[in-house]
């Protein structure tokens, strides 16, 4: 099997086989700890917790902490609140696994930090969110979530608003770590060449000082609203001649087939170097820069398709993708749809060869490419194309156009 599970005490885990030379990748998943957690009052205490509780351990200062990270053989280590889970990746030398894990564990179980250090990251957040977010690229697929989930926190901006963060204490922060980081509420991805003994002993270290405590439910009905604005304009002065066009879409509650349908019927149509999509943007003489965005949460997956162009062929743009969008849904024609359905079916088969491939192996959750058919494909087609939503970044550029 491609992902073997097991049961560790209250924590599930999986082991993904991958030859990996002593290393081991772990993933720790933390439920509904992410952008789920986010109210109006805490918007944004998932990203303050984020940077908050490894910033210093085992009473070492900032400095020395990462000093100390490079001494346990810890790497690629990131923090996740993008999603409805709060996840922490990273690599671990597997002879120096053990204290490595036990070390990251007091972030997890025992966060220490001071009033200045919470003032600080308060102060710093949204500087670093809005250097992130000044890209053509981000404000594109940002906007996008704001009109594809116009009243739900996957449409909002994850590290939080400046008011929001103003108010946040040492107290909330607490008692977030206390409510989300349980055992019952935590699961763990390995990947790597180790043992069943191993992943008991990785799961002790890393659990080591949390309580049982409860897992965390969402109950809230999921029905966000899409905006009643189909295209959106951001004036961005400084990209010259150059315009940055994103159309997105979003697929709620899918069933498993429908999810591999949507796999290949995405990757068929807008994968940017042999999508059909961006073939016939090539045959109309269009030359752009683009590709597919896909972002997976626990209730809905949005797609975006991009791509950057002179100003001067927008028009020529805008009335290729009506067209081709309606063909698309009322008459698909993917004529590579046996070729991406054998991709699709070929990877789930060779398993993950690196830790690049971890994430991807994941998601798919060894979804039914072989059952998937094409009259399956083109009922999803019809689903999700009906309602798309269109962002045009560029200097003083028209949203008329498109209408």
């Amino acid at each position: 099997k491609r992902i073997l599970r097991f049961e560790n005490g209250n924590i599930p885990t999986s082991l993904i086989r991958v030859k990996s030379n002593d290393v081991v990748y772990i993933k720790c998943i933390f439920n509904n700890a992410g952008v789920l957690s986010n109210s109006p009052e805490q918007h944004g205490i998932s990203a303050v917790v984020g940077e908050i509780i490894f910033r210093k351990l085992s009473g070492l200062s900032v400095e020395e902490t990462a000093l100390a990270f490079v001494k346990h053989g810890i790497n690629n280590f990131k923090v996740d609140v993008s999603k409805d889970d709060f996840e922490v990746s990273f690599c671990v030398l597997k002879p120096l696994a053990k204290e490595a894990l036990a070390f990251i564990s007091e972030g997890f179980s025992a966060p220490k930090f001071t009033k200045n250090d919470l003032e600080y990251i308060k102060q710093h957040l949204p500087h670093f969110t809005n250097i992130d977010t000044s890209r053509p690229i981000s404000l594109l697929t940002e906007k996008l979530k704001e009109m594809l989930y116009e009243n739900h926190n996957y449409g909002k901006n994850n590290t939080g608003t400046a008011q929001a963060l103003s108010s946040l204490t040492a107290d909330d922060v607490q008692n977030y770590v206390k409510k989300y980081f349980v055992k019952n509420n935590m699961k763990i991805i390995f990947a790597g060449d180790i043992s069943a003994m191993d992943i008991s002993a990785y799961t002790e270290a890393l659990s080591n000082g949390m309580s049982d405590g409860e897992r965390s439910e969402n109950d809230t009905p999921f029905n966000p609203t899409f905006s009643k604005q189909e295209v959106e304009t951001i004036n961005k002065a400084n990209m010259d001649n150059l315009v940055g066009v994103a159309f997105g879409m979003r697929a709620d509650n899918l069933s498993m087939i429908e999810e591999a349908a949507l796999n290949i019927l995405m990757q068929g149509l807008f994968r940017e170097k042999n999508g059909i999509f961006f073939e016939e943007l090539r045959k109309k003489n269009i030359v752009c820069d683009g590709g597919l965005i896909v972002e997976r949460n626990k209730f809905s997956t949005m797609y975006s398709i991009y791509v950057f162009i002179e100003k001067s062929d927008l028009q020529k743009y805008y009335d290729f993708l009506k067209k081709a969008l309606s063909a698309y849904k009322a008459k698909l024609k993917l004529n590579n749809f046996e070729r991406v359905k054998a991709s699709f079916m070929k990877r789930a088969e060779v398993g993950v060869v690196s830790f690049s491939g971890i994430d991807e192996a994941v998601q798919e959750k060894n979804l039914p490419f072989d059952k998937v058919s094409y009259d399956v494909v083109k009922q999803v087609a019809k689903k999700v194309l009906s309602d798309i939503r269109t962002v045009v970044i560029g200097n003083d550029v028209d949203a008329n156009l498109h209408r």
